[in-house]
């Protein structure tokens, strides 16, 4: 075979371990329909709406390429580690709403 492109998904139990302890962000991927490479997650507990999801004050994650997809499909649910702060990027499609993070959720 070739070189892997995706990251390996990880285990059930350090997803649900990763979400519980704010370090990871769960929500439902929305994929641009204008540029497919561009996709963001809809975080299902940064509002505060279910109890779960990640951090307090997280809106809309980007997902600026099919790599960090990692073989997600529009409208899957999906859980995100976000980059460090040096690392993140403006979205190039026009269809995609990004709202900003607040200070209070740590890099």
């Amino acid at each position: 075979g070739g070189s892997t492109l995706f990251a390996p998904h990880l285990p059930p139990m350090l997803l649900a371990e990763g979400i519980a302890e704010g370090e990871l962000i769960e929500g439902t991927l929305r994929v641009s329909k204008h540029l497919p490479e561009e996709a963001v997650v809809r975080s299902s507990g940064g509002d505060g709406g279910n109890g779960g999801g990640g951090r307090a004050g997280v809106g809309d994650v980007l997902i600026p390429t099919r790599v960090f997809q990692n073989r997600a499909f529009d409208g899957d649910t999906v859980a995100v580690r976000l980059l460090p702060r040096s690392q993140w990027a403006a979205a190039r499609s026009k269809s995609l709403i990004v709202t900003e993070y607040t200070e209070e959720a740590k890099e």
